[in-house]
C-alpha cells in the first residue's frame, strides 16, 4: 500500500512541473520567423532581383506577409504608394512637383532595401536605373504607378527569401 501511495503522490507531483514546463518551453535554439541574416551571395544579377521576374521562387510565408520590422515598414509604403495610385485613379492630377517627390521616396526605398540586404554594387545600380528612369521618362501619374511597381516588385523578391 505504501507502495501505491508514494507512487500517487510523485505522479502528483511531476504533473504540475511537466504542465509548467509545456505551458513556457523556454528559450528556442533556432530562430522562428523574422529575418535571416543577409546573405553573401545576393544572387548572379539574372533573374534574382526584384521585378525580373524570372527565378523567383514561392515566397516562404504562406499568406504572404512580410516579417519584421523591414516588412513592417515595406507594407507601409506600398499601403502608401496605393493610395496615391487609388487617388489617381479618381481624378486626382499630379504635378511636376509630386513627381519630384515620388522619385525622392524611391531613391529612399532603395537606400533602405540595399542597407538591408547589402547587395552587390552591380546588382543594386542595375534595378536603380531599370526603375528610377530619367524623370522626364515619365508623366507625374506614371511615376506614382511606376514606385508601387518597384515595392511590389521588392516585396516578391524579399518575401522570395523568406520573408
Amino acid at each position: 500500500m505504501r507502495i501505491v501511495v508514494a507512487l500517487a503522490v510523485s505522479g502528483l507531483t511531476f504533473m504540475p512541473a511537466q504542465a509548467l514546463s509545456q505551458a513556457n518551453p523556454g528559450p528556442r535554439t533556432a530562430p522562428s520567423g523574422g529575418w535571416r541574416s543577409p546573405s553573401s551571395n545576393p544572387g548572379t544579377g539574372t533573374g534574382d532581383i526584384p521585378g525580373s521576374g524570372m527565378g523567383l521562387p514561392t515566397p516562404h510565408s504562406g499568406d504572404g506577409q512580410l516579417k519584421g520590422a523591414y516588412g513592417f515598414d515595406l507594407s507601409n509604403r506600398i499601403a502608401s504608394a496605393q493610395k496615391l495610385v487609388d487617388e489617381v485613379g479618381h481624378g486626382r492630377v499630379l504635378t511636376d512637383s509630386d513627381t519630384r517627390h515620388i522619385r525622392d521616396l524611391m531613391r529612399e526605398d532603395f537606400v533602405a532595401w540595399n542597407k538591408r540586404f547589402d547587395l552587390l554594387p552591380s546588382a543594386y545600380r542595375k534595378e536603380k536605373d531599370r526603375w528610377l528612369v530619367d524623370a522626364s521618362a515619365l508623366t507625374p501619374n506614371a511615376w506614382a504607378k511606376q514606385r508601387l511597381d518597384w515595392l511590389k516588385a521588392q516585396r516578391d523578391w524579399v518575401l522570395a527569401r523568406g520573408g
